[in-house]
Parts: structure tokens; C-alpha cells; sequence
């Protein structure tokens, strides 16, 4: 009886439940992203079946570790920093988390001159590579503005 429901259990497990939504046969989301994965980005997921020659035959099935390093940085290019993975049965389950919101920015050592303030449509925004370089190079010509010619901004 004993060996009979941790059976049920572990079919359970295997399963691909309604709430989930599967990228690919090793790969499942354990919510509806925001966001489509482009094709490249699958196939780097998933693996390329077609690699044929001897150098790119560790594509036809990426390893898990692989796997998970390549969707952190797909994620983080999009906001998302806090996705945590767990690897079940040869299926890498992946759970989005929230975005990355920017609540506040503070500069070190601080600009008294500087009105941070000013910056539009960064606050209540998603934290970006793209939306990190927009302002740091708004940072630099408000800095050239205020007589610092050549101004280094991290």
C-alpha cells in the first residue's frame, strides 16, 4: 500500500500541471512570463537537434547549469534578478519572481549641485542594463553641465 501512493506521488511530480508553461521538453515555466523568449533564445534554451559537427554537439542538449546561466542573463536584460530554478527530474523548473523595480537613486559621494530629482521615467521603472546606461549617461552631461569636463560615471 506504502509503495503504492509514493508511486502516485512521484507521477504527480512528472506531470506538467495546468499553471505551467513549457518552453521546451527540459525547460518549464512555472508562470506565464510577460515576455516571449525570441527564437535564438529558445534554441539556446532547448538545444539545436540539427548541430551535427563535432564542435557544436554540446548544444544538441545543453546542460542544465548552461541552461540556468543563460536564462539569468535573458531575465536580468528584461528586470527580472530574483528567477529561481530547481531542477526536477531532468526538467528544469523556472520561477520568474517579481520584477526589479528602482525605488531610489543615490549618489556616492553625494552632488549637493546635482539634482537627481530631475531624471524622468526612472523611478517606478524596471532595473535594466539598458535603463542602468541611460542613466549614467544622463549623469554625464549633467556633470559636463556643471564645469566637471570629464566625468567618470560607475
Amino acid at each position: 500500500m506504502m509503495g503504492f501512493i509514493l508511486f502516485l506521488f512521484q507521477i504527480s511530480l512528472n506531470c506538467v500541471q495546468a499553471a505551467d508553461f513549457p518552453i521546451c521538453s527540459s525547460v518549464i515555466f512555472n508562470e506565464n512570463p510577460t515576455f516571449k523568449l525570441t527564437a535564438d533564445e529558445v534554441q539556446l534554451v532547448c538545444g539545436d537537434p540539427l548541430a551535427t559537427d563535432v564542435s557544436s554537439r554540446a548544444w544538441v542538449e545543453p546542460s542544465p547549469l548552461q541552461v540556468e546561466m543563460s536564462l539569468k542573463a535573458m531575465f536580468q536584460v528584461r528586470g527580472y534578478h530574483r528567477a529561481t530554478f530547481q531542477l526536477q527530474d531532468h526538467i528544469l523548473r523556472v520561477s520568474l519572481g517579481k520584477p526589479t523595480i528602482i525605488t531610489a537613486i543615490y549618489l556616492q559621494p553625494p552632488q549637493p549641485e546635482l539634482d537627481i530629482g530631475r531624471k524622468r521615467e526612472v523611478i517606478g521603472e524596471k532595473l535594466t542594463p539598458a535603463k542602468l546606461d541611460e542613466l549614467k549617461e544622463w549623469l554625464r552631461q549633467e556633470l559636463k553641465h556643471l564645469a566637471y569636463p570629464c566625468p567618470h560615471v560607475e
